[in-house]
């Protein structure tokens, strides 16, 4: 009797010991995947912490990204961490707004976004205009007049980058003309192409970003041409 007593107590000790080992190897193992997935992408470390505080991947129902801002559209409220979320390394804000979370990135979101769906194997939510899509993740049915003035945000917006520097080239022309430079000297002529080559190819890059804003496929263009 007392070395069947003994005999099951070492072979317990010895089954609590095996179970230890192996939480201790799946531990090792979660974070070995984080570490990997941080060091294999360029913001992996910043998506595995914002995919920890918002509950995982499987709390994700759609992610989609505008200029500057991550917007995460949580499957659960309940999941997400929102302090965590807020001391994520390299968020410059966190903002909730209309079932939204909406992490203030910076100009690198499109990169971050592309390493966030990597990670956390996300299908693509696209990306949106921030009035769409404040207005899709809250339900609400807009009327035809604001649905036209969305549509046509998202086709110029893209735009107005080369519009704003074509500006500012052609105001440093005049600063330099107005301080006695021929107009007609070369660098002149060449400012004047360069400040003049985003309104020439602007329907160019409306046209594209109508294409994207209808989800017109690339694949349509390569055939027409």
């Amino acid at each position: 009797m007392a070395a069947d007593v003994t005999r099951n107590s070492v072979t317990a000790k010895a089954e609590n010991t095996s179970l230890a080992a192996g939480s201790q190897k799946l531990a090792a193992k979660n974070e070995s995947n984080a570490g990997n997935h941080s060091s294999k992408y360029e913001y992996g470390q910043m998506c595995v912490e914002i995919l920890e505080a918002i509950g995982g991947s499987q709390n994700v129902k759609n992610v989609f990204h505008c200029v500057t801002r991550l917007r995460i559209v949580p499957a659960n409220r309940d999941l997400v961490d929102m302090d965590k979320l807020s001391s994520v390394s390299g968020l410059l804000k966190v903002i909730e707004s209309s079932g939204q979370l909406q992490c203030v990135v910076g100009t690198t979101v499109a990169e971050v976004y592309a390493d966030f769906l990597k990670i956390g194997g996300i299908k693509a939510g696209g990306e949106a205009d921030p009035d769409s899509a404040s207005e899709a993740s809250a339900g609400k049915k807009t009327n035809i007049i604001t649905q036209g003035l969305n549509t046509l945000a998202s086709c110029v917006t893209p735009g107005l980058y080369a519009i704003v520097a074509g500006g500012m080239i052609k105001g440093i022309i005049s600063l330099i003309t107005a301080f006695g430079v021929s107009d007609k000297s070369d660098i002149i002529t060449v400012l004047n192409a360069v400040g003049d080559a985003p309104f020439y190819f602007m329907p160019f890059i409306i046209g594209y970003a109508a294409a994207k804003r209808f989800k017109i496929k690339d694949s349509n263009f390569a055939h027409r041409f």
